[in-house]
């Protein structure tokens, strides 16, 4: 293995969206001519293939397993509601659609990539969270072993070793009993 997990989906996010955000604010910068701004948009939005690829669309497996759909869900509709909101702020903002406008946009659109990189570089993380549920093993549901212990919380499946682990086959009511030590 080349990087680890937790440091490729902590490195490659910001990196890509600050790619993207250098190109967006060269085509802004440079972008009087066509011949200048197809490379920039170009190359900038295909380095959104970091973000996406090494974070957002694996991120949520990583850091919380259990609930990555949910994390997904919620995402994906954030993300389908900036996706008709910004065509209509971009359409307001270039009525006239002369190359100051344009500028506008692309500075914009580059202030906002910058932001967001730095935000995941102080708050993001391909760790496991702690409220994910992912110290239990992913064969077994993290709830079932807590309800049928009757503790409060899912065991931690690191601290048991394999062969105290109670059998699927027998019945809930003989689990509990495996969990305590013999006398």
């Amino acid at each position: 293995m080349i990087f680890s997990t937790v440091l490729t989906c902590y490195r490659y996010p910001p990196s890509g969206l600050a790619t993207t955000g250098s190109f967006l604010l060269s085509t802004a910068l440079e972008g009087d001519s066509l011949e200048k701004v197809v490379p920039f948009l170009t190359t900038g939005f295909g380095a959104l293939a970091f973000p996406l690829a090494a974070g957002y669309n694996v991120n949520a497996l990583d850091i919380a397993g259990v609930h990555a759909s949910k994390l997904m869900g919620v995402s994906g509709g954030l993300s389908t509601i900036m996706g008709i909101i910004t065509p209509i702020c971009v359409g307001g903002g270039t009525l006239h659609q002369n190359a100051e406008e344009w500028k506008l946009i692309w500075t914009i659109s580059a202030g906002l990539l910058f932001s967001s990189a730095t935000i995941f570089l102080c708050c993001g993380s391909g760790s496991p969270e702690d409220w994910s549920g992912a110290g239990a093993a992913p064969s077994e549901p993290s709830s079932s072993a807590a309800s049928t212990s009757g503790d409060s919380e899912p065991p931690d499946s690191d601290e048991k070793p394999a062969e105290d682990k109670p059998a699927e086959d027998k019945p809930a009511e003989e689990k509990p009993a495996e969990d305590k030590p013999a006398e």
